[in-house]
């Protein structure tokens, strides 16, 4: 199996704890938002890292341009905002505040598309509102052809927030108690976010596995046990079998079936 085809993608759910992501020191890796406060725990910084929240963004600037300075993540990839577009009720920009380095990819999302393109560039990409599944057609235009996702649990339940202070579409954490995420610290105190997605993350990956199906050369797995979407939205695969290059298939009426009885759900 040719490892530069494959990469594993670091979620932040609760089910990354079941991973011993140190193990993954010696391969290709791409993690997300908050996870570098874990890095020192993995003992290694991700090939890659990828934000496009930029209400997070706006709170995280200053720890991303260190990371830009002075980690060994090798590409950043960085949602652009204009500050005059008032984005989520935000005026930030991130040209103006991202330092300037050859590392720094900065891609532009269309809330339009709803899946993977063949054609897919930088320029205009699914925004799907979450970072991970949006960073699957970056992996895409890199060239990977398998992709292991661990620690996405599609599973965001706003009734676990505790010390967090609502303004409309902004969070503000207070303490150190978010059980939404890997750990406690992840939107710990202080923090701001926006809100979150809910069962939308699911649906953003419904979406995504279902445009997979269209004969792209582009697999992807779950390698979380008890992440929503092993053996729902993606077949499971332990990280042993994914080295090894094993290859599952999996049941596009099941991911319609899916998806049709979510949004049934959401109608009550």
């Amino acid at each position: 199996m040719n490892n530069n085809k494959t990469v594993y993608l670091i979620g932040n759910g609760p089910s990354l704890n079941e991973i011993d992501v140190a193990a993954l020191k010696n391969d290709i890796t791409i993690s997300f938002n908050r996870a570098y406060i874990a890095y020192e725990d993995w003992g290694f910084d991700p090939t890659y890292y990828m934000i496009i929240d930029i209400r997070v963004l706006e709170n995280i600037y200053e720890d991303v341009n260190r990371l830009i300075t002075h980690s060994k993540i090798k590409r950043f990839f960085i949602r652009d905002v204009d500050g005059t577009e008032d984005w989520n009720h935000s005026c930030f920009s991130t040209r103006e505040h991202i330092v300037k380095s050859d590392k720094v990819t900065f891609i532009t999302t269309n809330e339009l598309i709803k899946g993977m393109k063949a054609n897919v560039s930088f320029e205009d990409m699914g925004y799907f509102g979450d970072v991970s599944v949006c960073s699957l057609q970056v992996l895409y235009l890199l060239g990977y052809k398998r992709v292991l996702v661990l620690g996405c649990d599609a599973n965001y339940e706003e009734k676990k927030l505790k010390g967090v202070k609502i303004t409309g579409n902004e969070y503000v954490s207070s303490e150190d108690n978010d059980l939404n995420h890997f750990r406690p610290d992840y939107f710990g105190k202080g923090t701001v976010y926006s809100k979150p997605f809910g069962d939308g993350h699911f649906l953003a990956w419904i979406k995504m596995a279902i445009s997979l199906k269209n004969g792209l050369d582009f697999e992807v797995y779950s390698g979380s046990k008890n992440s929503r979407l092993t053996n729902r939205v993606f077949p499971f695969l332990t990280i042993k079998d994914f080295k090894m290059g094993v290859v599952r298939s999996w049941s596009l009426s099941r991911l319609y079936f899916e998806r049709i009885i979510l949004k049934f759900s959401q109608l009550f």
